[in-house]
């Protein structure tokens, strides 16, 4: 039987070739760093700032431990940037790089509860929304490569239509 698909369309990445403009709010996921501290890109190397580098290199701050996704809206994007609205009601703008699609979000979710422990960020209401979520695609499940297959589906051009 056929998987339901993942909502890509709906709730895609932002860029898409349906996500020119204006267009209604959305749910996204919101990358910030765990520490409150301004956000630098992970592939950014910190060559200017000694401390970061050496929390990175050093002290290997990386992955969960210095980065969380947190749930938003999408209001507007112009460019390389977008206009959120956040869950405690302030609304600002962030670059596109920060932008998780939704169900790409509840998939990294779903391997950071598996972590032993989950890390701190790891609250009791995002297992609450990853739970939720779950319920919507109990059948298939959440699942990468159903999501990976749908995505380049959008994206991907080969073979006669190159």
């Amino acid at each position: 039987p056929p998987h339901p698909a993942p909502p890509c369309s709906t709730r895609g990445a932002v860029g898409d070739a349906s996500d020119s403009g204006k267009m209604g709010a959305r749910e996204i996921w919101v990358w910030d760093p765990v520490d409150g501290q301004p956000f630098v890109h992970p592939a950014e190397v910190p060559s200017e700032n000694e401390a970061l580098a050496r929390a990175r290199f050093v002290d290997k701050v990386c992955g969960p431990r210095s980065y969380k996704i947190t749930q938003a809206q999408l209001l507007d994007k112009k460019g390389n940037i977008a206009m959120i609205a956040r869950s405690d009601g302030s609304n600002h703008e962030v670059p596109k790089s920060r932008i998780l699609p939704w169900y790409e979000g509840l998939l990294l979710l779903q391997e950071i509860e598996a972590q032993k422990p989950p890390p701190s960020w790891f609250t009791s209401e995002l297992k609450a929304v990853l739970d939720q979520e779950r319920v919507k695609y109990s059948k298939a499940g959440l699942s990468g490569g159903l999501y990976t297959e749908r995505r380049l589906l959008e994206v991907a051009i080969t073979g006669a239509k190159f």
